[in-house]
Order: C-alpha cells, then structure tokens, then sequence
C-alpha cells in the first residue's frame, strides 16, 4: 500500500509506514531518532507515526532534494562558463601515472 492510500490523521507503526514508503524500519526509526519525523509513544505500545507527517516529510524532502539539483547544476553550469571541462587545471608532475619514467 501507498501512503496516499491511508487517511492522513491514521497511524501506522514502524513496519507498516516503512512498507508504505519501500523503506526498512530501521530508516523509519532513524528519521523519527533525528528528528525528521514526529512519532508518538506511549509506554507498553509501539512507536506510531502519523500518515500525515509522513506525507508532509516526503514533501519537504523532495523540495530540498530539488533545491540540492538546482544548486549542482548551476555550479555545473558555472564550471563550464569558466571552461573548467575544455581547460583542466594541470596536474603537479608528481601526480602523473609515469612521471618517473621521465
């Protein structure tokens, strides 16, 4: 099952929000210890998280993930402004395969 096919205020546990987002629980639990999604406990009950923060976790890390794109390529694009690709900086001779043999 996909996490859009739960009501945003039901709760899942570990094992089932991991099944829902094709990760392993230990991923789960990672982003709940990190603080990147919000759980609940209460004592003598497994840990729960809310489909919705879960929904709301995958949308901000898209966006950053896209905002971490767009500032690669534009340092890319940089580069080749430069002509860094057409004109590499020189290696030291040192660090050439056969340098000794010259």
């Amino acid at each position: 099952m996909k996490l859009s096919d739960f009501d945003p205020d039901s709760r899942l546990t570990a094992a089932e929000a991991a099944a829902a987002l094709g990760v392993t629980t230990q991923t789960i639990r990672t982003w709940r210890i990190t603080g990147q999604v919000p759980a609940e406990k209460k004592k003598g009950k497994p840990t729960t998280y809310r489909v919705g923060d879960l929904q709301d976790f995958l949308t901000i890390r898209a966006i950053e993930n896209a905002a971490r794109r767009a500032e690669a390529a534009a340092a890319d694009r940089q580069l080749v402004a430069i002509g860094y690709q057409d004109n590499p900086i020189p290696l030291p001779a040192r660090y050439h395969r056969h340098a000794a043999a010259r």
